[in-house]
């Protein structure tokens, strides 16, 4: 079997903005079929979102991904599902995140990325900070979703993709900021 590479736009929702995160993940999946794209979509939404949105509070709701193969970016599919976050209380302020960087242990922008983690919990920030027992947390729970699987038990691994160069690098580790940043309202197909 080959690997594949797949460029995935998360989609979020929440009452002021959509925000979109545009991740990489490759598997040995052979071919680019329907089928590989559906185990994809499953995985991001079992076992992606399923830990990311324990950050997140319930005003954010995971509303799908648009998956494209990097190799022929015209197939693809999108997928619909919602998943909310699962946190009672109120955002920080709605442009506040946590930013996520992508660690591959190589040197070089090309190499490593990040990513924005919105709809996080204004408990979690204290002094323009966030607390250093949410990052270390989320640090370890992030990182051990760098490789993920279905039932199916085809592995994704985390990827971060030089569209300049046509290099994917295996992420190593996700590196959680104690600086929040900032969103900026992103539909998808603008910039991504």
């Amino acid at each position: 079997m080959a690997d594949q590479t797949f460029r995935v736009a998360i989609l979020q929702k929440s009452s002021s903005q959509d925000l979109v995160n545009v991740l990489h993940w490759r598997g040995d999946v052979g071919s680019v079929t329907e089928a590989s794209m559906d185990d994809l979509a499953s995985a991001i939404e079992e076992d992606w979102v399923s830990t990311v949105r324990q950050y997140q509070v319930s005003g954010l709701t995971y509303v799908g991904c648009q998956i494209r193969s990097v190799e022929n970016p015209l197939v693809g599919k999108d997928y619909a599902f919602a998943v909310a976050g699962a946190l009672t209380g109120d955002y920080g302020a709605r442009q506040v995140s946590i930013v996520c960087a992508l660690k591959s242990g190589l040197i070089g922008r090309r190499f490593n990325g990040r990513f924005y983690l919105g709809g996080i919990s204004e408990a979690y920030i204290t002094n323009g900070a966030v607390l250093s027992n949410v990052v270390t947390e989320m640090t370890a729970a992030l990182t051990a979703k760098t490789e993920i699987q279905t039932s199916t038990g085809v592995p994704w691994a985390l990827q971060v993709y030089s569209k300049k160069f046509g290099v994917s690098t295996p992420v190593n580790a996700v590196l959680v900021r104690d600086n929040p940043g900032i969103i900026r309202k992103r539909r998808l197909g603008v910039g991504s």
